[in-house]
């Protein structure tokens, strides 16, 4: 098995494809795009979020501060789980989940991460998709393709400590011309 550390460094093999754009979710299904920011030098950082629907418009988005965790990793798991609650809080129960962390995709559809020092974390996130919802896929996507939740965790990461933003039905402008610049490119 891999040591946690390895293998979040290693890099996504999908990451030397190009050009790749965001795609609009399968039919029945909400797209979730997740990310998580890092500051090493504070040991904190920010998650972020967005739920589009099948024409890919921003319908949610949310954005939260972190603080005292221990590398990018917590902070994408952090976006995962939080995305979840919201989702779940808000009656949906088919999303993909999106996120350009290799290592969290690898975390959520199978075991060998579950005794990690995130373990914890992930076994959490991976009992939220279960218990609630009737399908949740789990899908990595190149950083180019998940800017609005890129900026999301920026957001986050510059909220006071334990700040939290949640736009349940209209998102920001500024969101709005993102996700505007990945609808072109659709």
């Amino acid at each position: 098995m891999l040591e946690y550390t390895e293998f979040f460094s290693k890099r996504h093999k999908n990451d030397e494809k190009s050009p790749v754009t965001w795609a609009k979710p399968r039919e029945g299904y909400l797209k979730i795009n997740v990310d998580g920011a890092f500051r090493e030098n504070m040991k904190s950082g920010g998650w972020g979020f967005v739920v589009r629907d099948q024409q890919g418009e921003a319908v949610a988005a949310g954005a939260g501060n972190l603080q005292h965790i221990i590398d990018p990793a917590q902070a994408e798991a952090m976006a995962c789980l939080q995305a979840l609650y919201f989702a779940s809080a808000s009656g949906m129960n088919r999303v993909e989940l999106e996120t350009d962390a290799s290592i969290m995709r690898t975390a959520l559809l199978g075991s060998q991460l579950d005794k990690s020092s995130l373990g914890v974390l992930f076994r959490e996130i991976k009992y939220q998709m279960y218990v609630n919802f009737t399908d949740v896929r789990v899908v990595y996507t190149p950083r180019s393709c998940n800017t609005v939740a890129h900026h999301l965790a920026g957001v986050g990461a510059s909220l006071a400590p334990g700040g939290v933003l949640i736009w349940p039905n209209e998102v920001p402008s500024d969101v709005n011309v993102l996700v505007a610049a990945d609808l072109r490119s659709v």
